[in-house]
């Protein structure tokens, strides 16, 4: 579908997580039990981040186009390694407890957006593209238990941003119309969401910490509900609360399951902040392979190899006919699996049209 709006502004999702986790025995087991829940948003690679209308003709920034003039890779050192819980005399961090390094995590696409967003400007108009220092590098880092099980060894690996060398103008801008058509905003990407459960063991073999990025019910359906998109004027405010409605439209979306993608949260949490496990791969985390802030890891065998699920959302196009600054809201409803605590969440990303140059 098509709507017709004033271009430029943020977008925003907003949510609600509703009782991630529990279960028929929730109450008995609180007193043993702890939880957690986040969200993200992503949007996907039809959302263009910016417009340029020059003359008559409108150009739209290829982000995805402009991250292929860039490496993001392991710098190919190996790993610092670090241990706590070392146990009685510290015999679970002697170098005799070390276990092998676990493989190379995936370069993190997460930590490219903003270095490719800062460029924009350079591929309009031609010129080696700039990292600057603090982009240029980030770690990533996994935590296995020694060969005697306990122990919590932290391996982390640096990974290096760099640009590939000059490009020509209007590089991963595409020319979008050249009739004077207002430029057209496309939004799409996906929601997905994360549940921890951490609980004490009471018997031989029972697990402990158990990670889940599920977004249906046990029957099958989706916990995704009332989905809007919502386009706003701003009023060239920073206030929320001066912006103008000027359209919306239902969303419509598909959920994938057995999906392995990159979870990083962006859209609030709630619950025990230090058993979110964040910035990796759903097959890592649910693997036990990456631990969270309070140091737990996923020790729940029957997730192993289900991987993770999304809500894709069925692209939607806004007119944007002007200048200006704009923000389009993404609203909804996402359910727990068996009641709890609501979490509200909202995350944003910037869209920018200019006329006649790159700003």
């Amino acid at each position: 579908m098509r709507r017709s709006g004033r271009l430029g502004g943020a977008l925003v999702a907003a949510f609600v997580i509703m009782g991630v986790l529990g279960g028929p025995n929730a109450l008995a087991a609180k007193a043993k039990s702890t939880t957690a829940q986040s969200a993200m948003f992503a949007t996907g690679p039809a959302s263009s981040s910016s417009f340029i209308v020059e003359g008559t003709e409108t150009w739209a920034f290829d982000a995805a186009a402009a991250a292929a003039y860039f490496t993001n890779q392991w710098d190919g050192n190996s790993p610092t390694v670090s241990c706590t819980g070392g146990g009685a005399g510290g015999v679970n961090c002697l170098p005799a407890n070390q276990p092998a390094a676990p493989s190379t995590p995936a370069a993190s696409p997460q930590k490219l957006t903003p270095v490719v967003n800062s460029n924009q400007c350079t591929f309009w108009a031609g010129g080696a593209p700039s990292v600057s220092g603090p982009q240029s590098s980030y770690t990533q880092s996994e935590t296995i238990g020694g060969l005697n099980g306990s122990g919590n060894w932290k391996f982390t690996w640096t990974f290096a941003i760099a640009s590939l060398g000059p490009v020509a103008p209007r590089t991963a801008w595409n020319l979008q119309s050249s009739d004077l058509s207002p430029a057209v905003y496309t939004l799409d990407g996906f929601l997905a969401a994360q549940s921890t459960v951490k609980k004490s063991a009471t018997r031989a073999q029972q697990w402990t910490f158990k990670t889940s990025h599920t977004i249906r019910n046990p029957d099958g359906s989706p916990r995704v509900a009332n989905l809007m998109a919502s386009l706003y004027d701003t009023m060239g405010t920073a206030t929320i609360a001066d912006d103008v409605l000027l359209d919306a439209a239902a969303l419509t979306f598909t959920v994938e399951t057995g999906v392995d993608f990159f979870y990083s949260r962006n859209a609030g949490a709630s619950g025990t902040l230090n058993q979110l496990v964040d910035g990796a791969f759903v097959d890592a985390i649910q693997d036990g392979l990456v631990a969270s802030p309070g140091g737990f890891t996923d020790d729940f065998s029957g997730n192993d190899a289900t991987l993770g699920e999304r809500a894709v959302i069925d692209p939607v196009d806004f007119e944007l006919t002007s200048e200006g600054s704009f923000r389009v809201a993404v609203t909804g409803v996402l359910k727990g699996v068996d009641g709890g605590l609501n979490l509200p969440f909202a995350t944003s990303s910037t869209v920018t049209v200019t006329a006649g140059t790159c700003a």
